[in-house]
Formats: structure tokens, sequence, C-alpha cells
């Protein structure tokens, strides 16, 4: 009788892991995903969503389709097709995968590793970076610094070589030193005139 329960009980979970395998369509509109799993999430047709938290395993965006991420986010993959706009505010991940003529801009977050191919772009919101052409543990590439918005370190392997074409860095260190060396003249001379 208990074998007969276990294998009930296994068929049971294996079906509802089943139903969750086929994943959740967001098919244009607003959505939020904030708690919970899910293993895979498809945006189509101009769809817009707020990640907030939870586990997402492969998380695809196709069309003009806009995407957030935020902090208590955990996701496998990330891969934006066509022309969609991510932004990623924080979170954890395994892989960034950019195609098309995707816009991804990172400010913050825990990224293992980024690919990027076609004519996608990534803005990457850095206080300081450097970049080992031969680092990481794919040897093509090992991007490590400070995120300009909360200070956080960042280490990401690229996953071949052409990716760091498709990276920008934002601001440049040398344009980032020279806006603040520019404001704090402009700060001196405005003290000095009012004297």
């Amino acid at each position: 009788m208990r074998k007969l329960i276990l294998i009930i009980i296994i068929g049971a979970l294996l079906t509802v892991a089943s139903s969750n395998a086929e994943g959740a369509l967001w098919d244009g509109g607003y959505h939020e995903f904030s708690e919970g799993f899910e293993g895979e999430i498809e945006m189509i047709n101009g769809a817009t969503a707020d990640v907030t938290g939870g586990e997402i395993g492969i998380l695809l965006s196709y069309d003009n389709c806009g995407l957030n991420i935020y902090d208590d986010s955990t996701i496998g993959l990330v891969k934006p097709f066509d022309t969609s706009s991510v932004y990623v505010y924080g979170g954890e991940f395994n892989v960034i995968f950019t195609l098309g003529l995707s816009n991804t801009n990172i400010y913050g977050g825990l990224i293992n590793e980024i690919k990027a191919t076609d004519l996608s772009t990534l803005n990457l919101y850095v206080k300081s970076y450097e970049y080992d052409p031969t680092g990481g543990d794919f040897y093509v590439g090992l991007l490590t610094g400070t995120w300009l918005n909360n200070n956080n370190n960042f280490s990401i392997d690229l996953v071949t070589a052409q990716s760091i074409d498709h990276i920008t860095f934002v601001p440049e260190p040398c344009t980032f030193y020279f806006v603040t060396i520019g404001g704090l003249f402009l700060y001196r001379s405005k003290r000095n005139i009012k004297r």
C-alpha cells in the first residue's frame, strides 16, 4: 500500500512539474512577476513587465517588448530578441544573452555570464571597470568593476570574444571624471562670484 501511495504522489508531482514546464505566455499588455517559480516565460506583441521578485528559469522577450528587472529576482536565462528593451536594476542571473536589435541596460545585479550577438547593444552603467580579454571561464573575456548606482562590485564572464563589441560602458570613466571636475569648477566659480 505504501508503494502505491508513493507512486501516486510521484505521479502527481510529475504532472504538476510537466504542466509548469510549458511556462507562461505574456501576449501584449502589462504583466508583473513578484513571487514563486516559473520555468519559462515568453513575452510577445509589445508586452511590458516588471519582475520584482521570485525565480524564473528562462525569460524570453520578443518583438518590441519592454522588461524591467529588480533586486529580489533570480533568473537563469534572460534572452531578449528583435527590438526588445530590457532594464536590469538588480537581481541574480546566470546568463544574459542578447540577440537581434535588442537593447539591454544594466545598472546592477549579480550576473555570471553575458553573450551578445547580432546588432544587440548592452549599456553597463558603471563607476569603474576592467576588461581582461583572456580571462574568465571561457578565456575570451572577463569584466570586473563597480556598478555606478550602488557601488557593488561585479565580475562577469563573456561567453564569446565578440560580446565585448556590443557593450558600452556608461558613463565611461573619463567622461565621469571630466563631469565631476567640471562640476567642481562651476561650484567654485559660483562661490567666487557671490563674494
